[in-house]
């Protein structure tokens, strides 16, 4: 997975993380990310014909700011 860094509406630090494999969920991305910050909300995007298939990407939002020259342009292995 790579993760590009976004910023929303207001100072709430969100991450776009692409690439992502098929048995990749909610609960591993928030396990993985969890070591750079307090995450409020993970969600891996699904295909709107078949929920059960992602879409390959999803966003991983932090409750702060976090590092993301530490994180831009990286490629993570979930494991």
């Amino acid at each position: 997975m790579g993760p590009e860094a976004e910023r929303p509406m207001g100072n709430i630090p969100k991450l776009y993380v692409g690439n992502l494999s098929d048995d990749v969920n909610e609960e591993r991305l928030r396990s993985f990310f969890s070591k750079y910050g307090e995450i409020t909300d993970t969600l891996v995007v699904r295909d709107r014909n078949d929920p059960s298939k992602s879409r390959g990407f999803g966003f991983v939002t932090f409750a702060e700011d976090v590092r993301f020259s530490a994180l831009e342009k990286r490629t993570c292995e979930t494991g």
